[in-house]
């Protein structure tokens, strides 16, 4: 059965550099090309549109107006730059320093951070009208008027952004594991 399938597939093989159909007795080929792309010069025509009436949005807000946004340049940031945005003030991070701009612009201040050599700001989050900053070493630090205050060191590598609920902050560590950290007592248990 092999062989003469074999058989077969040679035969079609060898048939292939010749035409497998039969060819009218009046055929005659031509070497001709139509054009098959419309033509745009010829294809422009002045056409009106009328849309009809408009029926949303019934009025515009002129405070939308893009004409008169204005915008102000607050401070230039990084890809390694932390925002958090509280009801009166925005908390910025740019290499080792923090700054606080309050909501009228009117207040802007500067905190410079002690961080170790390999320690860098992961996330920063307000609890209890309190800005607490996370660093990638699991120190958690609290800003206090214009002065920052180490609550805990926790001495867990991270590199995630840790989830903050209710009282809690969960971290994962560099090594897979889960630790809540309740934010009231300052204390860490093992999730996972």
């Amino acid at each position: 059965m092999k062989i003469i399938n074999l058989l077969i597939l040679l035969i079609a093989l060898s048939s292939c550099g010749q035409y497998l159909g039969t060819v009218d007795q009046d055929y005659i080929p031509k070497n001709e090309v139509s054009e098959i792309f419309s033509n745009p010069k010829n294809d422009i025509k002045n056409i009106e549109i009328e849309f009809g009436n408009i029926i949303f949005p019934s009025s515009i807000n002129s405070s939308l107006n893009i004409n008169e946004l204005k915008i102000d340049k607050i401070i230039n940031i990084d890809k390694d730059s932390i925002i958090c945005l509280t009801n009166d003030k925005i908390i910025v991070s740019k290499n080792k320093s923090i700054y606080i701009i309050q909501e009228d612009r009117q207040n802007k201040f500067e905190i410079n951070l002690k961080l170790n050599k390999d320690e860098k700001l992961l996330h920063i989050f307000d609890y209890k009208n309190k800005i607490h900053i996370l660093t990638n070493r699991s120190r958690l630090l609290a800003i206090e008027g214009q002065n920052i205050l180490e609550i805990s060191n926790f001495d867990i590598f991270t590199n995630t952004i840790p989830i903050v609920l209710n009282q809690n902050l969960i971290i994962f560590s560099v090594f897979e594991e889960i630790f809540q950290i309740n934010l009231d007592k300052n204390s860490i248990l093992k999730k996972d």
